[in-house]
């Protein structure tokens, strides 16, 4: 367990049986990949996974940068949000071949647990703050938290 009572193991499984091991990081199942053969880790792996979760246990475990690297990303816009935290804007540099548009991310903090999280938005958005509001079905103008939690 982490410091937050999290079943949790930063390299090994966090649960071992006879004949099954249970990979946990920070309270989220992962497969057993990420720690066996990380470098073996695909785009196509981090881009078919729908669950934030474990899409965020793919760029912790990984980094940022290699996370960012693997799925040939570029910075398309940056600002500060209102807690101080960096948001970044990022898209690939090719057109995915399934969905055949750009893939778009925005990496965020969350305010509560500041934890990052890239979350992956539509490619016509043009900037971070866009972005967030795009994820709460909103438009820049008529996001304006008083409190995030």
């Amino acid at each position: 367990f982490n410091q937050n009572w999290l079943l949790h193991h930063e390299s090994d499984a966090a649960l071992k049986f006879t004949n099954d091991f249970i990979y946990v990081w920070k309270g989220v199942s992962v497969t057993s990949k990420l720690f066996t053969a990380p470098n073996e880790i695909t785009k196509e792996e981090i881009i078919s996974e729908q669950n934030a979760e474990r899409r965020r246990c793919y760029l912790e475990i990984l980094g940022a940068k290699k996370f960012a690297n693997l799925l040939e990303l570029d910075i398309r816009h940056s600002e500060i949000d209102a807690k101080g935290n960096l948001q970044v804007l990022y898209r690939s540099i090719d057109k995915d071949l399934v969905a055949k548009e750009f893939l778009q991310f925005a990496k965020v903090v969350c305010p509560s647990t500041q934890r990052e999280y890239f979350l992956c938005v539509p490619p016509y958005l043009n900037n971070c703050s866009e972005a967030v509001a795009w994820t709460f079905g909103k438009t820049p103008e008529n996001y304006k938290p008083d409190i995030e939690t």
